[in-house]
């Protein structure tokens, strides 16, 4: 996902006269981006009217220095987050609100403004992306992936955060080895038992002081990264091309930052003890199943050219003549996405830790758990769809173009519980942000009702649910007239 820094970033850039390859590969080699979200940013930036962009290039050092703090958001009790809500592609309306740290009552402690980054911290001296070359040739999401959990502590902590900013015993090995239990279970469910989890639980390592003493807020994530990796390390030697678990307490730095939980999917290649290493994990305070799914979900967005972010709201003009609905798909729909006010997708725990639903058909297919006959490239038929949530047999989700867009719409069937509604769902993408497609305003989550035609785009495709049963759908796909 794209924030206000990145597209001012942009124009600042483009104001000094750089073309827009240099400043894309500046931005993937020292800023951490990804090339999907940089080309979203681009097309937003050449679909919003133009304006005059006075060069300020002390703010765009800056950006340089912090570039992987991107991404971040927050539960309902954090601090002010870069992107909150944007109503429309316009940086002009996108809207930053303040919170306050909030008291769990339950649990007599203070539960602190966790975030959540699926932009990556900006790498140390001594790490760097793994080259053409050296980049994965295979799927790591499929068969048995092997997961280091390494418990640490240092020593710049509090009870600021209460329970969360406290220095962990041996007792915290036993809860690792439940939470990765109950996420192996997930994902075992999640892949159609395509994956499975393995894991060495070691620790606690004392990290000592000097995590704070870092300059920015990346670099302190970096640094207690790569000093719990050296001493898991050091133990025992990592495997390349595996996964990490680091769960740390909450630092209290003199700096104030707060600081996050966070996916990292792209492998990175680290130097330890002496070896290269290619690794890519989370760190992560809280093991709660809503957070440490999460989290993993979007680690598994490792392949250079996809990556799995926090899905939106888009939410496109609606008109409605007779049985039929029309959505007009164009870059120009509103995106909506505010941690605040709860308005984020319910079909996905990517949208936000709060819900703890399966990851969506665009998740699935690019983890490599939905492919072959799971998932099917459709311009007209009827078909019967299973659940995604459950084992079963395909397809599991259809993938429509739409004609004169650069979009696609993943119609999928899906199972939540929990009094949300069930029912065949439209997520859709432009390879770069993926979003959950709104068929009626006055209910942003409302699954599409049997019987209704839905026209995407102005040419088509109309799809239609025939009828639901338990665990399945009909549906029907057909050309514009």
């Amino acid at each position: 996902m794209i924030t206000k820094e990145l597209i001012e970033h942009i124009k600042n850039q483009s104001a000094l006269g750089k073309n827009s390859l240099d400043i894309k590969q500046e931005l993937i080699s020292s800023g951490g981006w990804s090339a999907s979200d940089i080309d979203e940013a681009f097309r937003v930036i050449n679909s919003t009217p133009r304006r005059s962009v006075l060069p300020y290039i002390f703010s765009a050092i800056l950006f340089l220095v912090l570039g992987g703090v991107a991404f971040a958001h927050i539960t309902k009790s954090a601090q002010p987050n870069l992107r909150q809500t944007v109503e429309n592609p316009d940086v002009s309306e996108m809207i930053f609100r303040d919170n306050s740290i909030n008291i769990d009552n339950s649990k007599n402690t203070v539960v602190p403004p966790i975030q959540d980054e699926t932009k990556e911290a900006p790498l140390a001296q001594d790490q760097k992306t793994p080259t053409e070359n050296q980049k994965p040739i295979k799927s790591y999401n499929l068969g048995t992936i092997s997961i280091r959990a390494i418990v640490a502590n240092i020593d710049e902590v509090s009870d600021k955060f209460g329970s969360y900013g406290m220095k962990f015993g041996k007792s915290k090995l036993s809860e690792v080895d439940q939470a990765l239990q109950r996420l192996n279970t997930f994902v075992k469910k999640s892949s159609y038992e395509k994956a499975q989890l393995e894991w060495t639980t070691s620790g606690v390592y004392e990290l000592g002081r000097g995590v704070c003493d870092k300059s920015s807020y990346g670099a302190k994530v970096n640094d207690l990264i790569e000093r719990a990796l050296k001493a898991a390390d050091s133990e025992s030697p990592l495997e390349d091309y595996s996964f990490y678990v680091v769960i740390h307490p909450l630092p209290d730095c003199p700096s104030g930052e707060y600081w996050s939980y966070e996916g990292r999917g792209q492998f990175k290649t680290y130097s330890l003890n002496g070896r290269t290493v290619n690794l890519r994990g989370i760190h992560i305070s809280d093991l709660s199943d809503h957070y440490l799914f999460h989290e993993f979900g979007h680690s598994l967005g490792y392949k250079l050219e996809k990556g799995i972010g926090h899905p939106d709201y888009m939410n496109c003009p609606i008109t409605t003549n007779g049985s039929e609905v029309q959505i007009a798909i164009s870059n120009t729909c509103r995106h909506i996405f505010d941690f605040n006010s709860g308005a984020t997708p319910i079909y996905t725990m990517m949208s936000t830790p709060n819900t703890l639903a399966d990851y969506s058909a665009i998740e699935k297919e690019t983890a490599d758990w939905l492919d072959g006959s799971d998932i099917i490239t459709a311009t007209s038929g009827e078909y019967l769809l299973s659940a995604l949530e459950q084992a079963g047999p395909s397809p599991k989700a259809l993938k429509i173009p739409i004609r004169g867009t650069n979009y696609t719409a993943y119609v999928s069937f899906r199972l939540l519980g929990d009094n949300k509604p069930n029912g065949v769902i439209l997520d859709i993408t432009n390879g770069g942000v993926d979003s959950f497609l709104v068929t009626n305003s006055a209910d942003k989550n409302q699954p599409l009702k049997i019987g209704t035609s839905y026209r995407l785009g102005t040419n088509g495709p109309i799809i239609r649910v025939i009828n639901i049963e338990d665990n399945s759908a009909s549906v029907s796909i057909s050309s514009s007239n």
